[in-house]
């Protein structure tokens, strides 16, 4: 099975970008955090085509936060300098904008402090 989940935020725009057969495409790049207290980020590249490359380009930019569901994909070519480049993305199969409207830019995602009594709560 070759399926990756990732939550994180762009590091910058994505920048939407047309193949020469004219299908839309968006490599962008996620921080993401590691799981534990101060464990760092990794930086996986990502790629996006058609209508997902679209709506990520339209409605986010660096900073905003996205779920997303994919693939590893590997390659594989031979640079300038004759040396062999490998090369692993995360193909974009499924995308969700995980920011609120109503959020500030800047704010820290936070629940609101609310009371509820017990002859509130429906069970």
């Amino acid at each position: 099975m070759n399926k990756v989940q990732l939550i994180g935020r762009l590091i910058k725009d994505p920048v939407l970008k047309r193949t020469t057969s004219g299908k839309s495409v968006c490599n962008f790049t996620l921080a993401v955090d590691r799981y534990g207290r101060d464990a760092g980020a990794d930086f996986p590249t990502l790629i996006a085509w058609e209508k997902a490359a679209e709506l990520l380009c339209q409605y986010s930019k660096k900073g905003s936060r996205i779920g997303v569901i994919g693939h590893i994909q590997t390659n594989n070519y031979t640079d300038a300098d004759g040396k062999k480049v490998y090369k692993t993305d995360v193909i974009l199969e499924n995308l969700e904008f995980l920011d609120s409207k109503s959020t500030p830019e800047g704010a820290e995602d936070r629940l609101p402090n609310v009371s509820v009594t017990d002859e509130e709560l429906p069970f």
